[in-house]
């Protein structure tokens, strides 16, 4: 089978490429791609909001032991403090 380019084309972008690719795979594969990619960012986007929960809980620590030094007042136990976090999450 021979394969004829047109000359007017000067180069394809990666993405037209891939596109390409996959199309040309079988429905099953492109399936399997497919269910990839939504696994994939399901798992990005509950990365993504476990990372903002533990900046929020550090910045709230942080805020907590500033105030507690210019109050001059004692910080919550260990126990108190994990007992909010349950609440919390």
């Amino acid at each position: 089978m021979a394969t004829t380019i047109n000359p007017s084309i000067q180069s394809i972008s990666t993405i037209d490429a891939l596109w390409a690719l996959i199309q040309s795979q079988k429905q099953s594969v492109r399936k399997a791609l497919v269910k990839r990619l939504v696994e994939t960012e399901m798992y990005a986007d509950e990365t993504a909001r476990q990372q903002a929960y533990i900046c929020h809980t550090i910045e709230k620590g942080w805020s907590e032991i500033k105030a507690s030094d210019q109050d001059s007042r004692s910080l919550k136990s260990a126990d108190d403090l994990l007992a909010e976090l349950r609440t919390i999450g």
